[in-house]
């Protein structure tokens, strides 16, 4: 029996992270996938909340540049409507790719946080080169790729699969300062908390009251469950100066006595609190 394939969110253009993170996700599901490519992260969000795509997978955190802070405010933002599926953890392997020779080129772009990856080779390569590079910043890895695709003097830090895509030429493999690890999360319509049951993290949001030790009232119910934090994050809240939302993930599985008690005595501490996920 062949099944329909399903619609996923990605950023785009073809060629980006966002993408090949999507294709471990369908190989890791065993399901087929068409990509809807989209140029910022709500937009994915917008897709998924108004189901025309079955899945979308955006940035989380970056183990060099640290948090993706626009999906935390979307998580936040879409939070009655969407909800995290699973996460994927990628390997981040940039290298400089060009339409012809590095003599030829002038200007190296990519997306920001794949210059700031590899801002010590960029420093060093200029530096061996009469320092003729200018570093331009554009939304995307593969977005650069296409530029450099039409453009033989500009040159783009992107993944290895996007020289084939783009039919770029490899100057540089490997050119990230450190080893570097970028962590997607898969997010998907609410329909039933069926799937809010199982898994081994959970991630969630909630608010404080403005008063002294909140967040150590927090902190110690998970510390007295012996329960291990994972990530702790906090955003403003966008209503007021000093006013914050905390994005929060855990080791636990919402099925668990011991985890049920913590989130049950948490509500009586918050505001607010929504669970996002368990996966």
């Amino acid at each position: 029996m062949k099944f329909k394939p399903v619609n996923v969110a990605v950023l785009g253009p073809e060629g980006t992270f966002s993408e090949i993170a999507s294709k471990k996700f369908l190989a890791d599901e065993c399901i087929n996938g068409n990509f809807v490519y989209c140029n910022e992260v709500d937009e994915i969000f917008e897709l998924v909340e108004n189901q025309n795509v079955s899945f979308g997978v955006v940035p989380l955190e970056n183990s060099i540049e640290g948090s993706i802070n626009l999906t935390i405010d979307c998580l936040r933002e879409y939070y009655k409507i969407v909800e995290i599926y699973k996460d994927i953890i990628l390997d981040v392997r940039l290298c400089l790719l060009a339409k012809k020779d590095l003599e030829y080129v002038s200007v190296i772009c990519s997306h920001p946080h794949a210059i700031a990856q590899c801002r010590k080779f960029l420093k060093k390569l200029n530096r061996n080169n009469d320092n003729r590079f200018k570093i331009s910043t554009v939304k995307s890895t593969a977005l650069a790729c296409k530029i450099a695709k039409d453009d033989e003097t500009v040159a783009a830090a992107a993944a290895e699969e996007a020289s084939e895509i783009y039919r770029l030429n490899l100057l540089f493999k490997g050119i990230n300062d450190y080893k570097s690890q970028t962590r997607f999360i898969v997010i998907k319509r609410k329909f039933t908390d069926a799937n809010k049951i199982s898994g081994k993290k959970i991630s969630l949001i909630f608010e404080l009251e403005n008063k002294p030790g909140a967040l150590y009232e927090i902190l110690r119910e998970f510390s007295e469950k012996d329960i291990n934090l994972t990530k702790i994050e906090s955003r403003p809240s966008k209503r007021r100066l000093g006013e914050y939302f905390f994005f929060l993930e855990f080791e636990g599985n919402l099925g668990n006595e011991n985890t049920g008690e913590v989130i049950k005595n948490i509500k009586g501490k918050v505001k607010f609190i929504e669970i996002l996920g368990n996966y």
